[in-house]
């Protein structure tokens, strides 16, 4: 076999390796995109539902006992608990490892994604449809801290992503965009990746 055969040979196998590879790629993406289709069209679903003021309920019974289902209490932020139903309700067969890593905490939720070893999920700052958004407060350049000294933040759901920013649809949010409010909303944030007030973006936990 002269050279010239060798690197005809070598590079064939190279181009069938490559293309394997991408091709199993494109599936894995395909996958992916699916998955975060379901949990969108489960969010969609819930968009403009309205709370009872100071987080006592919903006008709808039906998100309130699933809610309830995923560990809401009355009088407790939801934003967390809706993107863990959320999630979870739209892939039962990924139910009871959902359940663990997305908590009623949304930075206890972001730490728990971070080091999952299931490949359940992953930590990206790149969004796509269906990701769960993770956002921590920031007061005049520090993180923020509810009554306990734990701290706290805001999450939603990605629904469409854009240059310059992204659509979510998130609970526990109003007018003012912050991590209290009066229901489930759409809404268009920045990439406010170093706010020194308000919500500081951490990432997204995108489901593999």
């Amino acid at each position: 076999m002269n050279k010239n055969t060798k690197n005809i040979l070598l590079w064939s196998g190279f181009t069938i390796i490559a293309g394997a590879l991408l091709y199993g790629g494109y599936i894995l993406t395909k996958k992916a995109f699916k998955m975060g289709q379901l949990v969108l069209k489960l969010a969609e679903k819930y968009n403009g539902e309205k709370e009872k003021s100071g987080n006592q309920g919903f006008y709808n019974p039906e998100l309130e006992t699933l809610l309830k289902s995923y560990g809401w209490s009355i009088g407790q932020p939801y934003c967390a608990y809706f993107t863990r139903a959320m999630m979870a309700e739209s892939h039962p067969d990924k139910k009871d490892v959902l359940r663990k890593i997305l908590q009623g905490g949304t930075q206890l939720t972001w730490s728990n994604a971070k080091n999952d070893k299931t490949g359940t999920v992953i930590t990206t700052d790149k969004p796509t449809a269906g990701d769960v958004v993770i956002w921590q407060s920031y007061k005049n350049g520090v993180p923020a801290k509810n009554a306990s000294g734990g701290t706290i933040g805001h999450a939603g759901i990605v629904k469409r992503v854009n240059t310059n920013d992204f659509v979510t649809i998130e609970g526990n949010t109003g007018a003012t965009g912050g991590r209290e409010g009066d229901g489930i909303y759409e809404k268009t944030r920045n990439y406010s990746w170093n706010t020194a007030n308000g919500l500081r973006l951490k990432g997204f936990i995108h489901l593999v």
